[in-house]
């Protein structure tokens, strides 16, 4: 009871810190990554940049137009956003970036599931959803959702690296955009 308890706690925060982040844009505390958490893309070439996490040690390689932001939401929870700094401004199909949510899970190993995620948040719309494999074999549920605030998005969540739950988000319109830059995903880049 004490893990569902806890494992339903992380997942209403991380679906309202995902919707609070890309409602209202930057978050004006947020810090920008330093540099010594990027180096240059091996695989996507001179437009993008490696971002390596300085303390889970997970990478990626994004676009070099967008900006990395760390936001600290507490209880060892935190949202990376990767996004052009003058977008906020823009509508929504405008946009473009990403961001991850990162928070404490209690559940090791555990496969996150459409029937995992709405034990938790009953409510919670999932569409289209599908297992995936990136490319260092890290099993994710891929799905499609809609907010009334937010609008269409492309989610991708999973489990790993120091028992944590990872949710990454974008604009529904960026989906493939999404999917070149996690077939660059590398858990223990340090």
């Amino acid at each position: 009871m004490k893990i569902k308890i806890a494992i339903g706690t992380v997942v209403v925060v991380l679906v309202v810190g995902i919707f609070a982040t890309w409602k209202f844009g930057f978050h004006v505390e947020g810090e920008v990554v330093s540099a010594d958490t990027q180096s240059a893309a091996a695989i996507l070439g001179d437009d993008y940049i490696k971002y390596t996490h300085p303390e889970i040690g997970f990478s990626l390689e994004y676009p070099r137009e967008l900006e990395a932001r760390r936001f600290s939401e507490g209880d060892d929870t935190e949202t990376i956003v990767f996004q052009r700094p003058e977008d906020e401004d823009r509508a929504r199909e405008e946009r473009t970036g990403f961001q991850i949510f990162i928070a404490p899970f209690d559940d090791e190993g555990t496969m996150i599931t459409p029937e995992r995620i709405l034990r938790d948040l009953p409510d919670f719309d999932i569409e289209q959803a599908q297992e995936a494999i990136l490319s260092d074999g890290t099993r994710a549920l891929i799905f499609w959702t809609d907010d009334s605030t937010v609008g269409r998005t492309r989610e991708v969540w999973f489990t790993g690296t120091g028992v944590r739950l990872y949710q990454i988000t974008t604009y529904a319109h960026l989906d493939s955009w999404l999917a070149k830059i996690l077939s660059t995903w590398s858990r223990n880049a340090l």
